[in-house]
């Protein structure tokens, strides 16, 4: 860039000089807004209790003295002045406060809020007008496609193209009851009228019943399947889970962190020979397939 003459001699000097670098260092931010109000009160007047609380954390990873610090300080320099100028953007959280202290909210409304896949993720873009019809055409083109050269059977022809009475996608919540404090479950069992003030997360879902992608899906999970169960890391269910972590002998005085995966298999890089040998079953069990509906043919 500096010699194509992109980067003024400043930035270069700044950005190539060297420097002593060290891998990114992660800790946790600590989540005090979802920590139960009364427990608050309980370490205010007694501060010993805190060492017994369970505190959510967020896990950052600091990229200070690493190769992208200096990157990072760059981009940020020029992308700030066009970030504060969306309509979402919101400086710190006594703002993020100010703006919620101005709305009307019903006494009976639900606050819902989603967790961001990334910064930057709530810059809003002009959507398409969903048109379902569209849709189901350009994916029975395809499907009409490969019945024709042959690639897809004719029973599996007729159940991904059979007309059908399709909707959009519904969003819903599935709460996340594990969330909750154990105390308030106590006193809500107590006194059952006590659910309706209590603040329950919830994971959104978008179910494809009935949509475009509904057969589709059924499809491929009927292929699919036997290869992800051969994982290392596949998990059936939560009984499985549970009977799995309580075979792990963990210290007293260790932490238990979680992360939230962006996406699904966004953990595996590129390369790594657990994605190569997933791939390697996959492509394995095709070729059985294949083999088995020759010989039927034959």
């Amino acid at each position: 860039m500096h010699r194509k003459g992109v980067m003024d001699d400043i930035t270069f000097k700044y950005l190539s000089a060297k420097r002593n670098l060290k891998p990114g260092r992660l800790y946790l931010l600590p989540k005090l807004n979802k920590l139960d109000p009364e427990l608050i009160e309980r370490v205010q007047q007694n501060p010993t209790l805190y060492k017994n609380a369970r505190i959510q954390g967020r896990p950052i990873v600091s990229l200070s003295d690493t190769v992208l610090e200096r990157i990072g300080k760059y981009l940020d320099k020029f992308m700030l002045p066009a970030v504060v100028q969306q309509e979402t953007h919101l400086g710190d959280s006594l703002e993020f406060i100010n703006t919620i202290e101005k709305f009307q909210v019903k006494p009976d409304a639900y606050l819902v809020s989603f967790d961001r896949k990334e910064m930057y993720s709530n810059i809003t873009v002009e959507i398409e007008k969903l048109n379902i019809i569209e849709a189901n055409q350009k994916i029975n083109n395809i499907i009409f496609e490969m019945h024709r050269k042959g690639v897809m059977d004719d029973i599996t022809f007729k159940y991904l193209s059979a007309k059908r009475n399709l909707k959009p996608g519904r969003l819903y919540l599935l709460p996340k009851l594990n969330k909750l404090d154990p105390e308030l479950i106590e006193r809500v069992q107590q006194n059952p009228t006590l659910y309706k003030n209590a603040r329950i997360q919830g994971r959104p879902i978008v179910s494809l019943s009935d949509t475009v992608l509904e057969r589709i899906g059924k499809y491929l999970d009927k292929f699919m399947l036997p290869a992800v169960v051969q994982q290392e890391t596949h998990l059936g269910d939560s009984l499985e889970f549970i009977n799995t972590i309580e075979k792990f002998q963990v210290k007293p005085d260790a932490y238990l962190v979680s992360f939230d995966r962006k996406e699904m298999y966004s953990n595996i890089t590129n390369g790594n020979p657990r994605i190569s040998h997933s791939l390697s079953l996959e492509k394995n069990m095709l070729v059985k397939i294949k083999r088995r509906r020759v010989k039927k043919e034959s």
